[in-house]
C-alpha cells in the first residue's frame, strides 16, 4: 500500500516499512530481522545514475520504457511509465521521469512489480522522520554481516554434515554497498 502525506511516502510490504522523504533526500526503513527489530535504518534516497533506453514494453494497455542502473554490485532493469510523471518506485528506486512499474536485478534475486495504485483524498496517518533508535545504513550492513557470519558458524556447529551450511554467502562488505 502507499500513503502520501506532506510530501512523504510510506510504503508497506510484508517484511518492512519504508518511509521516503524527497525533501530531505532520505529513506528510512524498518527491517524485521534480528539485527534491526526495533530500529529504523537511515539511507539516502534515489542515488541512481539511470541509462534510459528507447526499448518499450506493452503491459496491460500501458507502454513502459526501459532503464538500467548499477547499484550496490548489481545491475537493475526498471520499466517505467513516462505518462505518469511521478519519479518514484518500490524500495529505494526512483529518479526516473515516470512511475516505475517493475524493477529487478539481472539474476532476478530482487524483483519488484507494481500490483495496484490506491488513491486517497487525504492520508489517514502522518509519517514523520522516525524517532530514535536509528541505525545508519553502514552500521546496519556491518551488524547484518556479523549476524550472517555467526548464523553460518552456528549452523555448521549444529550439523557438521550440513551441505547448505558450507555454501559461501555474499556478505554486505563484498557488495559495492556504499557509493
Amino acid at each position: 500500500s502507499l500513503l502520501m502525506y506532506n510530501h512523504q511516502i510510506m510504503l508497506e510490504d510484508s517484511i518492512r516499512y519504508i518511509l521516503k522523504n524527497p525533501a530531505s533526500n532520505q529513506l528510512y526503513f524498518k527491517d524485521f530481522t534480528p539485527v534491526a527489530m526495533d530500529k529504523w535504518i537511515a539511507d539516502s534516497l534515489h542515488p541512481f545514475s539511470w541509462d534510459i533506453s528507447n526499448d518499450t514494453l506493452h503491459e496491460g494497455g500501458v507502454v513502459l520504457q526501459k532503464a538500467s542502473t548499477r547499484f550496490r554490485g548489481r545491475l537493475y532493469t526498471a520499466w517505467f511509465n513516462p505518462e505518469v510523471p511521478i519519479p518514484n518506485g518500490p524500495w529505494k528506486f526512483g529518479g526516473l521521469p515516470g512511475l516505475i512499474y517493475r524493477v529487478s536485478d539481472e539474476h532476478r534475486f530482487f524483483v519488484y512489480r507494481l500490483t495496484g495504485i490506491v488513491t486517497q483524498a487525504a492520508a489517514t496517518a502522518s509519517y514523520k522522520t522516525p524517532k530514535k533508535p536509528i541505525l545508519s545504513i553502514e552500521k546496519y550492513a556491518q551488524l547484518t554481516d556479523r549476524w550472517l557470519k555467526k548464523y553460518i558458524v552456528d549452523l555448521k556447529a549444529a550439523d557438521a554434515a550440513c551441505e547448505s551450511c558450507s555454501t559461501e554467502i555474499k556478505h554486505f562488505e563484498q557488495l559495492e554497498y556504499f557509493n
